[in-house]
């Protein structure tokens, strides 16, 4: 649980908090002449280039793991993100967590499941 003095820290957008200092952001390369260039909103740009920084570097650490978690959070449908989050849970949480996760699929289809890669299966035939 927060303390009431962590809850009135204003929020930092994670590429400005001192813990990223050390990385060099990533940025997309959409080549010299892209035919329709997205505009990402700078949170979203910013998040995913130290993401593209991380995943390029292979981390797993509990930064890396925050930083998965705020990049699912602006596009959850992000496979490569996805996987990068489920790797550094395993290595940084430990079992402890892959529990955690496990017990929020099992809330989510509402069903007991014996082992967290039973998901797919059971939600495929459902």
């Amino acid at each position: 649980m927060e303390s009431d003095e962590e809850e009135n820290q204003p929020w930092i957008p994670i590429w400005q908090r001192p813990e990223w200092s050390d990385v060099t952001p990533l940025p997309q390369d959409d080549g010299p002449n892209p035919v329709v260039p997205i505009a990402y909103k700078d949170d979203f740009t910013h998040t995913m280039d130290l993401f593209r920084a991380v995943f390029h570097s292979q981390e797993l650490s509990p930064r890396s793991l925050s930083l998965t978690s705020e990049a699912i959070s602006l596009n959850p449908g992000n496979y490569t993100v996805t996987i990068l989050y489920d790797k550094g849970n395993s290595n940084v949480g430990g079992k402890a967590l892959v529990n955690t996760s496990a017990n929020w699929c099992r809330d989510l289809i509402g069903i007991s499941l014996r082992k967290p890669e039973e998901t797919l299966s059971r939600t495929k035939w459902q």
